[in-house]
């Protein structure tokens, strides 16, 4: 059986920042894609998800919850916006107040 703290070892939570700093690390040539696998115990494979999402939808792609939703997006066709009639009014009560 393994203990909490072995398994959390195994685990890492990268935040958008962090994530941003390694794709643009490895980009300008300051350190190499191998080392960072090897540093952080990642595969090639997530270092290029994170560099598509990066370059398809900038540093928001590389939210946690963002990578979910654009993973397997499709492109959707213009909605027209919502009648008036469907749009709630408001009565301005300041002056009864």
């Amino acid at each position: 059986m393994l203990a909490a703290s072995s398994c959390r070892l195994r685990t890492r939570r990268w935040v958008t920042r962090q994530k941003a700093a390694v794709v643009a690390a490895v980009s300008n040539g300051l350190i190499t894609l191998e080392e960072v696998c090897r540093r952080y115990q990642m595969s090639e494979e997530e270092f290029f998800a994170w560099r598509r999402a990066f370059e398809k939808h900038g540093i928001l792609g590389l939210r946690a919850t963002c990578a979910e939703q654009h993973r397997d997006a499709r492109p959707t066709e213009m909605v027209a916006p919502a009648p008036r009639s469907v749009v709630p009014t408001y009565e301005d009560i300041s002056a009864k107040i």
